[in-house]
Formats: C-alpha cells, structure tokens, sequence
C-alpha cells in the first residue's frame, strides 16, 4: 500500500470511530485500521459480517477475552486465546 494519508487510527472501538468521524467530518484523509476478531453484536450482523465471535460476559470476560499477555522482562508475548479482545503488556 502506498497511500499517504493524513491521520492513522489504530482500533475501532469507541474513542477511535469518534475520533475518525470528527477528523472525516472536518476534511481530514483519514484511515481506520483494525485487527478483529468481530463480535457477534446487532450492528455487525446487520451489515452482514461473517464468522463472528460472541462476546464474552460475566465471569468469563476475562478469562475469554485476554488475548495476549507481555512484558518487557519475558522479552515476548504469550497468546492465550486468538479471539480475545484485550493486551495486557507491562513495560518500562
């Protein structure tokens, strides 16, 4: 790929769909990356995505959604579960 653009936002949780709507919104050239998995929710489907993943609750939310888990003493990631949703890393 070699568009230039603008503004990268990195993540379409929250924070970053707002922030991208604003800098659209103001004429910005803006690009939305994100990893996924997708959660199985109302939105999701009703825009037909595919193989979606349900979103844990409850007690579990936690122990399914922990993804990867990282520090700079191990020198590397652990990966629990590919279709977790939360990085957990302890730097400096």
């Amino acid at each position: 790929m070699t568009k230039q653009v603008e503004v990268l936002i990195i993540g379409s949780g929250f924070g970053g769909v707002i922030a991208a709507r604003r800098l659209a919104a103001a004429g910005r050239d803006v690009l939305m990356l994100e990893r996924g998995p997708w959660r199985d929710t109302v939105p999701n489907r009703s825009i037909g995505l595919k193989n979606l993943v349900p979103l844990p609750q409850g007690n579990k939310a936690l122990t399914h959604g922990l993804r990867t888990v990282g520090s700079h003493l191990f020198k590397k990631t652990f990966t629990f579960n590919n279709k977790g949703f939360i990085e957990a890393y302890a730097g400096r």
